[in-house]
């Protein structure tokens, strides 16, 4: 599980602005990614006053208030409603070598904001919009 949270916090450095976002790994440390792809380990307690500070985002926790949201009294749905969006969200995370990296965070921010919250349709919308860029070269 926190392999798959490590990789979703990974997936969202491009989305929603240019916060930091707070992961842990497979080991157990807290670690923090950035916008530019870039990486440190922090102690817990310093990670709590940055996430404070800065809003990171918790890629589980957005999925688990969707889910909840979506699904507030079918529990079986939720579970599923949250394997899903996990599912999404790594399917989506690696920028195809063909796509330079501006015109990536331009369509996963375009698509984030038109489905905020949202992993699967994030990932609908950004498999869609790769298509159509890739039709129009």
């Amino acid at each position: 599980m926190t392999n798959t949270l490590f990789l979703v916090a990974l997936l969202l450095l491009s989305i929603d602005g240019y916060a930091q976002i707070k992961a842990i790994t497979e080991d157990g440390r807290d670690v923090l990614l950035y916008i530019d792809g870039t990486w440190e380990f922090v102690d817990s307690h310093d990670t709590d006053k940055k996430d404070e500070e800065s809003g990171s985002m918790d890629a589980q926790k957005i999925i688990n208030e969707h889910c909840e949201k979506k699904w507030p009294t079918d529990f079986e749905m939720q579970a599923y409603c949250r394997e899903k969006q996990v599912e999404a969200a790594v399917n989506f995370g690696s920028k195809p070598t063909d796509i330079g990296k501006e015109r990536w965070n331009q369509i996963r921010s375009s698509c984030w904001s038109q489905w905020e919250n949202d992993f699967e349709m994030t990932e609908y919308c950004v498999s869609n919009q790769i298509k159509a860029l890739r039709k129009l070269r």
